[in-house]
Parts: C-alpha cells; sequence; structure tokens
C-alpha cells in the first residue's frame, strides 16, 4: 500500500484547509492508486483540516468511484477525532451524489 504523507503538501502549518492543496493530495492518491492496490493517508504533524480539503482528496473519489472504492482501497493513519469527522461527513454527503454504472 502506497503511502500519502499530507504534511508533503502543506507548507509550514498543521492545518490543511485549502482546495489548492487538496486538489495536489488528489493527485497525488490518483496516481499512488494505479500503482498500488491502495493508498494510506499519513496525516503525522497535521492537526486540522477543513471540509473543502477534505472534499478535494476524499470527496471527489467518493462521487466518482462511490463509498465501497474508498472503503476498500484508502487508509487512514496518524489522524484525530476531528479529521475522522470532517472526512466522515464528506464521505456520506458526496456518497449521495455517487451514481452506480448500470451495467
Amino acid at each position: 500500500m502506497a503511502v500519502v504523507r499530507i504534511s508533503d503538501f502543506i507548507e509550514d502549518s498543521d492545518f490543511a484547509g485549502s482546495r489548492k492543496s487538496g486538489e495536489k493530495v488528489r493527485e497525488d492518491i490518483e496516481q499512488k492508486l494505479k500503482d498500488s492496490n491502495g493508498v494510506t493517508l499519513d496525516f503525522v504533524h497535521i492537526n486540522m483540516i477543513t471540509q473543502s480539503f477534505g472534499d478535494e482528496i476524499i470527496g471527489i473519489l467518493t462521487r466518482i468511484h462511490g463509498v465501497d472504492f474508498i472503503k476498500k482501497n484508502i487508509r487512514l493513519h496518524n489522524y484525530n477525532d476531528e479529521i475522522k469527522n470532517i472526512l466522515n461527513y464528506v464521505v456520506k454527503y458526496s456518497n449521495k451524489f455517487h451514481k452506480e454504472e448500470v451495467a
């Protein structure tokens, strides 16, 4: 499983807040998912994220692939309860907009 360290995308802060930095993280996640059997998001040194950042890194992927894909392919590491709550909210909300493909 590949690792994406969130702090590598955030300059001199323990706060991940912008969609721009979230977009860079998501692009890294997408690339690593092509080359591995999953991704661990490591939140070491990150104490808080915004809902916008969470939407960029997880919400968009949920809307595209669905919650089962997220559960199967994305793991979290070194996160606190606030980060977990924001990401859970984003996944739950975004899953409402996922459309299953019909064969």
